[in-house]
């Protein structure tokens, strides 16, 4: 099969299109043929070696957690999946390639008349989105304000409060915030100090950007409320705002929960497609922001 494949930290020019042994199912797991593959924040800073100090890559390693095809073949103690099923997946690595292994607990049916693109761009921010929610604990009328709100994460999150009887504000920056209206939402400009005291104070924070916008929002979480930190804590944290790291979790029903919303509208992520053998190019544009989510095509 074809893959992109990383045999050295660095920068994008690393990943390498050519190929690779078909991977066979375990005990377990399935192989899908890869319709197509999402490319998230995380894949860019596995390659650039940002996480080398607590997660090595075994090198050649094909990155890509989530996941969009047809079920190739099953292992053995694997039920309720067939070759043919459509599916959708967050796997552990292998997404940028023709195909790619994965646990069969994880691996959700797409369901009927939602496409490949469309449903690979959502496992990895729905199940984040969902352990974001799970952490702050709303409350039907909590006041909760999403960083990154037009991003992936920002949109499932969004949906997932009103869902929870809770009022979502979107922060953006105040230039996206014209196209943050489509999000139907209150938004607010994270990088206006004004505008964002005068939203305040906040029930919870559920944060995706973290650095300088994580502490900047922080401060205006209300004291006894929460702060979902999804890309680690702000730095100015005190005992005022419980600050909750959050671990993603979830498998195949949370996945199809998401797919059914997205499929009724609920949830709306546009994505930008690209070949696989593109991938490099992918992760460049994803790099330097405000691409929205990339999906790539065998």
């Amino acid at each position: 099969m074809k893959a992109v494949r990383l045999h050295q930290y660095g920068d994008a020019d690393q990943l390498v299109y050519e190929d690779a042994p078909d991977p066979a199912p375990g005990p377990g797991e399935v192989v899908v043929d890869v319709k197509a593959a999402g490319v998230n924040p995380m894949d860019w800073k596995l390659r650039s070696g940002a996480y080398q100090a607590f997660w090595q890559l075994p090198m050649p390693v094909t990155l890509g957690a989530d996941v969009a095809g047809t079920v190739a073949a099953v292992g053995p103690d694997v039920t309720g999946l067939e070759i043919g099923d459509r599916v959708m997946v967050m796997t552990q690595m292998g997404g940028y390639a023709e195909k790619a292994k994965a646990s069969a607990a994880g691996v959700a049916k797409v369901p009927d008349g939602l496409d490949f693109t469309s449903a690979a761009a959502l496992p990895l921010p729905g199940l984040t989105a969902l352990a974001e929610v799970s952490a702050l604990q709303v409350k039907a009328g909590d006041k909760v304000l999403v960083t990154g709100a037009l991003g992936a994460i920002g949109r499932v999150v969004i949906h997932l409060l009103q869902k929870a009887g809770a009022t979502p504000v979107a922060g953006v920056r105040a230039r996206q915030k014209d196209d943050a209206a489509v999000l139907g939402v209150q938004v607010v400009a994270l990088d206006d100090a004004a505008e964002l005291a005068a939203a305040g104070p906040f029930d919870g924070v559920a944060d995706n950007v973290g650095g300088e916008v994580a502490a900047a929002t922080y401060s205006h979480v209300r004291k006894g409320g929460r702060f979902a930190a999804a890309v680690g804590a702000p730095a100015n944290a005190t005992d005022d705002a419980e600050v909750i790291n959050v671990q993603v979790t979830g498998g195949a029903a949370d996945v199809r929960a998401i797919a059914e919303a997205a499929l009724a509208g609920a949830v709306t992520i546009p994505v930008t497609t690209m070949p696989l053998a593109d991938a490099a190019k992918a992760h460049k544009l994803a790099e330097a922001g405000g691409a929205g989510r990339i999906i790539l095509t065998p």
